[in-house]
């Protein structure tokens, strides 16, 4: 399946989302401004919309908010949302982009690595709770969309409680097929780096072994943008080179060897090389 957008764009685009535009929940509404039209229209397509405390918020709404609900939210931006207040969907194309129009809960049924363990959740994935979803943005917050709290597409604290945020318990978390992610991020690094040894070893050519922290170090590089080939755990030529190549863009003493100061920024460095 061809995707749509990287998993930090999809963040990007939910956060501001989130914190740039008027919103409010609306079900069934992925992104339409509530002009006069459709603050009649989504007053009184839904039971849950026409129940009179919804209905009269929805009439409410002055022509700078846009509606949407949970689902809605994600499908909406993978749709094209823009904001634009022109379009009778804020720019968003119903079921394009080869994103079908789904609920909350068969669109997390699509989702690639599902799991219930936190401790090394994405940004970008899809968390989800019976009949809820939203989207993982980084640093244990999220963006949803509910009638809760701010009544619309809103930051909250994941599974925690962080000062200046609302606390939202999900049960699990996973990859959206629509967007692509980061071949090895930095939090499993960090975890399965933590799990095999406390105190790291200078790695080089002198290895005479297949060592399972060569192999993390190998995949690692090759997410950054380098390229030690295959990550089969043999420290090779091609390995030392994209050390040397790594160090060289960091400013480090270019020694070939994967030493303290290059695990230092393994463990720290985001994005790409």
């Amino acid at each position: 399946m061809e995707t749509i957008m990287t998993a930090k764009e999809l963040a990007a685009r939910c956060k501001t989302l989130a914190t740039q535009y008027k919103t409010l929940y609306v079900l069934g509404c992925f992104g339409a401004p509530l002009n006069a039209k459709n603050r009649k229209r989504y007053s009184q397509n839904y039971s849950y919309n026409a129940q009179p405390e919804r209905a009269s918020k929805i009439k409410a709404a002055d022509e700078d908010t846009f509606g949407f609900d949970c689902v809605c939210m994600i499908k909406g931006i993978l749709w094209g949302w823009s904001g634009d207040k022109t379009k009778t969907y804020g720019g968003a194309k119903y079921a394009s982009n080869g994103v079908p129009d789904s609920g909350a809960d068969s669109m997390f049924r699509k989702c690639l690595e599902q799991s219930k363990d936190f401790s090394c959740i994405e940004v970008g994935e899809a968390l989800w709770r019976k009949g809820h979803i939203g989207v993982y943005i980084g640093d244990g917050l999220a963006v949803e969309c509910t009638p809760n709290w701010a009544d619309g597409v809103q930051m909250t604290a994941v599974n925690k409680s962080i000062p200046g945020y609302p606390t939202r318990t999900w049960t699990s978390h996973g990859k959206l097929p629509y967007v692509s992610y980061e071949a090895y991020p930095l939090a499993r690094f960090r975890m399965e780096t933590a799990l095999v040894t406390d105190e790291l070893p200078v790695l080089s050519e002198r290895e005479n072994r297949v060592h399972i922290l060569v192999c993390l170090a190998q995949k690692r590089l090759q997410a950054l943008g380098f390229r030690p080939g295959e990550a089969d755990g043999v420290f090779g030529p091609a390995t030392k080179a994209a050390v040397e190549a790594f160090q060289q863009k960091w400013g480090c003493t270019v020694t070939g060897q994967v030493d303290e100061e290059t695990w230092r920024l393994l463990l720290e460095v985001e994005g790409h090389g």
